[in-house]
């Protein structure tokens, strides 16, 4: 009996309160789950691939790439690391709401490989300024984008994925060029 009573009294935290308490959150994070209260996360989608002059809409914004190039030399100040070489998407997006929609470049876009490789935007000489910030209700916005990827590099994708829930990631595929 002594042990039993020191089961609940030594050490500092008592291993029969510990215990107790461990199966008492298992107990209520199961009726959690089968009630509905805390549901399980939804498995992962796989997000849809758009074409180059697809037209992307969402509940906010609807989004274009209208054309991408390659840019091997750069400019003074602006050229690519050896053995790498500018990639830029012409991106269109228009705010569909009645809000201002926050748009930040450095967070919402990336580049990804056939390999997986991820790439995000660079300083690059670009042929329109980068807008960062407020895009008021129904207003359009028109830019290029400026990545540095290795030469060579096979599928490229444009993401844009504002990082919330309920926000769709959307992927372009970049398979072929559509300026010189």
């Amino acid at each position: 009996m002594q042990r039993f009573k020191n089961f609940f009294t030594e050490p500092r935290v008592p291993y029969g309160l510990l215990t107790i308490g461990i199966i008492l959150a298992m107990i209520v994070g199961y009726a959690a789950v089968g009630s509905g209260r805390l549901a399980p996360l939804p498995a992962p989608t796989t997000p849809v691939h758009y074409a180059v002059g697809d037209t992307i809409q969402t509940d906010s914004i609807a989004l274009k790439v209208e054309s991408f190039r390659f840019d091997l030399k750069g400019v003074p100040g602006f050229a690519p690391m050896p053995g790498y070489q500018f990639l830029m998407p012409m991106v269109t997006i228009a705010n569909r709401t009645n809000t201002n929609f926050e748009l930040i470049p450095l967070l919402f876009f990336y580049i990804k490989d056939s390999k997986g490789n991820v790439y995000h935007p660079t300083a690059a000489p670009i042929v329109t300024d980068q807008l960062t910030g407020p895009i008021l209700p129904g207003e359009k916005v028109r830019e290029e984008l400026g990545f540095e990827v290795p030469v060579g590099t096979r599928n490229p994708a444009l993401y844009f994925e504002r990082g919330t829930a309920g926000h769709p990631v959307i992927v372009i595929d970049l398979a072929t060029s559509t300026q010189p």
